[in-house]
């Protein structure tokens, strides 16, 4: 099997155009991942930690704890 000048060109163009196609997919992928999924991951972040501060403010000020807890002691 002996492949021509013209076939091994023509082989190249489609191996190039598929690497094309792999990148511009990974691009798409990137930006839907940058744009849509990581602001609703850190919306949900912020909820947890906010929802988090106020039970440990509301159980302090049920059982009177002088210690406070966001300090780690």
């Amino acid at each position: 099997m002996d492949l021509t000048l013209h076939d091994s060109l023509g082989i190249h163009c489609r191996i190039s155009h598929i690497v094309q196609h792999l990148f511009f997919s990974l691009r798409v992928v990137k930006n839907i991942f940058l744009f849509s999924i990581l602001p609703k991951m850190q919306l949900l972040n912020y909820t947890i930690n906010f929802v988090y501060i106020d039970q440990m403010q509301k159980l302090r000020r049920q059982f009177g704890a002088t210690r406070d807890f966001s300090k780690g002691n």
